[in-house]
């Protein structure tokens, strides 16, 4: 509004570039709404109990995989047990955070919606991909191994990953080639 009124006044004197100035301010206005619609996806970037970090490292460096021999002494270490029960259940929330992520059709530019389920199986992907990792699964391993399937069951059941990676899939067969004009 001051903009306008300031516009306004000197109108006669450079009536070129100020409305150009104006349409600049207008476009930056659309660019900057736009950005708030974007929706960010976290990527969720699982953390390893160092204990076990270490270890895999120890074995790749003697050149064998990982295995529950490594934790013997830690399988009656409560504090231990203590602690990767907690990294899973952080793992839960922090995929959860993910898994449930859903974007309203309604709102927003086709390609805003297109992004947000290309960005989302992106991140769904990586999320797969640590879960596969040796130092996951070997935490999972010790905590079945110390007879804590509580939590071990609790992952598996509630990330929902696989339902998510499905919905996703689903959604991209057709968004891939949709065909939009930047």
């Amino acid at each position: 509004p001051l903009f306008t009124s300031y516009e306004n006044e000197k109108e006669e004197e450079s009536k070129g570039s100020l409305s150009n100035v104006h349409k600049k301010i207008a476009e930056l206005l659309v660019s900057i709404m736009q950005c708030q619609q974007d929706l960010e996806i976290p990527d969720t970037h699982l953390v390893i109990e160092p204990e076990i970090k270490n270890a895999s490292v120890k074995a790749k460096k003697e050149g064998r995989k990982l295995n529950i021999e490594d934790f013997a002494d830690k399988l009656q270490d409560q504090d231990f047990l203590n602690s990767l029960q907690y990294r899973v259940n952080q793992w839960i929330k922090d995929i959860r955070k993910v898994t449930k992520l859903d974007r309203d059709a309604k709102t927003g530019t086709a390609l805003q919606e297109i992004n947000f389920w290309l960005s989302l199986e992106k991140v769904l992907n990586h999320i797969q991909e640590q879960i596969q990792q040796p130092e996951i699964q070997m935490t999972k391993t010790i905590l079945n191994q110390a007879r804590r399937f509580y939590a071990v069951i609790t992952f598996e059941r509630d990330i929902e990953l696989d339902g998510a990676l499905k919905k996703v899939s689903e959604r991209n067969k057709l968004m891939r080639n949709f065909p939009i004009n930047d």
